[in-house]
């Protein structure tokens, strides 16, 4: 295991041990994709215009960044 993971898991620990509120800041990549845990026909629609407008357009290296 990657000692980033063991730093985020004990900090994810520390954060759910504490009584009351607490914060936990993670930094992401900012072009990650975040799946929900079910996905409706209405997102999949969207996603599937918004990639068919970006190659129409000829920002189709944003899909190839994206993935």
């Amino acid at each position: 295991m990657s000692k980033i993971r063991r730093d985020l898991e004990k900090a994810v620990t520390q954060a759910l041990a504490h009584r009351g509120p607490a914060l936990l800041d993670v930094m992401t990549a900012p072009q990650e994709l975040a799946m929900p845990p079910k996905i409706e026909l209405g997102q999949a629609y969207g996603f599937g215009m918004f990639m068919l407008k970006a190659v129409l357009s000829g920002r189709g290296g944003e899909l190839v960044e994206l993935a």
